[in-house]
């Protein structure tokens, strides 16, 4: 299959970047670390190559990933491939604690892996943007920025879907899309480890650090996604162990991976710039003291590596929105402003409060009441009203979340409180107190949380956006608690196999997603699953794409601002096996720079019950509403 391409060369880089090490000190997981952020590069490199010819196609993304297949072999062979027999060797393998937890990782991202495959993209925004843009980028055959309706398909960072569309177009199909999400929930599991090791775990504390990363509940149900936090996440995972592992050197191949997985991460999703800017920080302060006027050398590179990978995104935006970032704020595009409007301490304070408690929430009604009432007291001793619409997204209102195993908005109780038990043994601790890069590493990461906080207006789904920094906790985590167990391990194994335990309902009981029961994946109708946020849709969509696509219909339009325009082209695609074009019409947003009327007149449009009256007309062409449901409506061209 042509999906296997990048997965050999991803193989093949691992191989190389394992070999390049010295042979005493060989670490598998520095390699795929090495390996993860070099084939994201050259996924990048690939799609912005490819995008300049319009040739974003199964054979021409085929011929790209056969380029490093070919070239690294006899590379390869050159050095002491034998080597990568002892990473195979099983007679290596003994019964221990690491073993142990290792199976059951293995077991927990085999579950998820059956759950990703069987289940399609089904949140919000997946129908809205993630996969809406995948399908146009294939269709132009190009990641060049489109007339669209809802312009979140445009300057949202695209690294994530970059990787959706790598697998769909080699594949023909959206089965392997979830994959990057759930690839990225492996590789953090491997670079959590590591950074524990640099932050002086021994084996204990690094595969600890491995097991708090799996049963983050965010995590577990977002693995199985099209979302992209997880995405984000692993690769800011890389780019900390990266600057972690330069420490010494202040050069070299860690200093070039860090810049490249930074870039990657901010390619991936905004948060980015919050989570990253502390550990930067931190990071250009050693260079400077330790280089001082040398240190130009090594800022330029991190900074060289961050505009190439993103340097085609930035160009788009510039081209579209006058700057590198995209909109400096949401309301400048007709959409909810997302930044706070005020930054006083109080309303800081209370964006802290809300945003750890969206964690908070548990099973039991009345703990939930006690806990709100808390909030609420709090808020009254500051002065602040809870849900301020100055720092509050949209019109949402607070409430704690009852534990539903919804990947929009469930928390991470049991992490919060350990990371809270993990802030009390560093202050209390004189031990702990004692060692520096604990300290240091904690302090960025509570500077990430409070900037989160200070520039973003609450919102109740901020549990997916806080998924990167809980996975930047689980190394420190893993440190405090294999030190206060003092490396035992009895106490070790106890904790880990609770975390287990605890997630298992995650891993089974996805609120969209169950494994097991009548609403199985394994078994559940694949249509039926794209809908499963909102069942009723499923009949109007249907209806409406075969209304629409009738007498050989092979070009319509879509007028679906903010709407899930992905389900109808997966309709539409299972309806014809013909040549089928779909583009946005009647846009008259900023991107309508883009439209291109003149070789395109679509016999239908499907819209939404936005889009009023019986008659229109589109690009000089008259349309009138034949069909209307609760949801959309059909125009045909007369």
């Amino acid at each position: 299959m042509l999906v296997s391409l990048p997965v050999l060369t991803f193989i093949l880089l691992f191989g190389y970047f394992y070999l390049e090490q010295n042979a005493p000190e060989s670490n598998w997981r520095a390699a795929f670390l090495e390996a993860s952020v070099a084939s994201g590069v050259y996924q990048v490199l690939l799609l912005e190559i490819l995008s300049l010819w319009g040739a974003v196609d199964q054979a021409f993304v085929a011929a790209a990933w056969a380029i490093p297949i070919l070239i690294l072999p006899p590379i390869l062979l050159k050095k002491d491939w034998r080597r990568l027999a002892h990473l195979v060797d099983f007679r290596q393998i003994h019964f221990s604690l690491t073993t142990f937890f290792v199976a059951a990782l293995l077991m927990v991202t085999s579950i998820l892996a059956i759950i990703s495959f069987f289940a399609p993209p089904s949140t919000w925004d997946s129908l809205v943007y993630h996969m809406a843009r995948v399908v146009f980028w294939m269709d132009h055959r190009s990641v060049a920025y489109y007339a669209t309706n809802t312009l979140r398909q445009l300057y949202q960072p695209p690294f994530a879907e970059y990787g959706i569309l790598n697998l769909q177009v080699l594949s023909g199909t959206d089965r392997f899309a979830n994959f990057v999400q759930w690839f990225s929930m492996v590789g953090s599991l491997v670079g959590v480890s590591l950074i524990a090791k640099r932050l002086g775990a021994g084996r204990h504390g690094q595969i600890l650090a491995s097991v708090l990363a799996a049963t983050i509940p965010m995590g577990i149900l977002q693995s199985t996604s099209t979302q992209n936090d997880y995405v984000v996440g692993f690769n800011l995972i890389c780019f900390v162990y990266f600057l972690l592992d330069a420490r010494e050197t202040i050069g070299g191949r860690s200093l070039f991976f860090a810049g490249a997985a930074l870039g990657l991460a901010i390619l991936t999703k905004a948060t980015a710039y919050i989570y990253a800017a502390p550990f930067l920080g931190v990071a250009c302060l050693f260079i400077i003291l330790k280089l001082k006027f040398k240190s130009f050398k090594p800022l330029f590179i991190i900074a060289a590596l961050v505009i190439l990978v993103n340097l085609g995104q930035f160009a788009r935006n510039i081209d579209l929105f006058g700057n590198p970032i995209g909109p400096l704020s949401a309301s400048a595009v007709g959409e909810v402003e997302y930044a706070n409007a005020i930054h006083t301490p109080r309303a800081l304070i209370s964006n802290v409060i809300l945003n750890i408690a969206i964690h908070l929430g548990t099973s039991n009604d009345r703990i939930n009441w006690f806990t709100d009432t808390i909030i609420h007291k709090l808020h009254d001793a500051i002065q602040f009203n809870v849900g301020d619409p100055r720092i509050t997204y949209g019109t949402n209102t607070f409430s704690i979340h009852k534990i539903s195993f919804n990947e929009d908005y469930d928390g991470n109780l049991a992490h919060i409180i350990l990371i809270a038990l993990t802030c009390a043994a560093l202050l209390f601790s004189k031990r702990l107190r004692k060692v520096n890069s604990l300290i240091v590493y904690g302090l960025a990461l509570i500077a990430g949380f409070i900037l989160f906080c200070f520039y973003l207006r609450w919102q109740p789904w901020h549990s997916r956006l806080h998924l990167p920094w809980f996975l930047l906790w689980c190394p420190l985590v893993a440190v405090v608690f294999a030190e206060i167990f003092r490396q035992r391990w009895l106490p070790t194994f106890i904790f880990g196999c609770a975390l287990i335990i605890l997630s298992y309902p995650w891993m089974v009981n996805n609120s969209h997603k169950h494994l097991t029961g009548p609403e199985s994946v394994l078994t559940r109708d694949r249509m039926e699953q794209y809908f499963v946020n909102l069942p009723d849709y499923q009949k109007d969509y249907g209806a409406a794409v075969d209304i629409a696509s009738q007498d050989s219909c092979s070009e319509i339009g879509l007028y679906l601002p903010g709407g899930w325009e992905y389900p109808a082209w997966v309709y539409l695609r299972n309806r014809t096996a013909s040549p089928l074009r779909l583009r946005d019409v009647l846009v008259s947003n900023i991107s309508s720079k883009y439209s291109k009327t003149s070789d395109f007149t679509p016999c239908a449009i499907i819209a939404n019950n936005t889009l009023d009256g019986n008659e229109i007309v589109v690009d000089q062409h008259n349309y009138q509403k034949i069909w209307e449901s609760s949801s959309l409506n059909i125009w045909q061209i007369y």
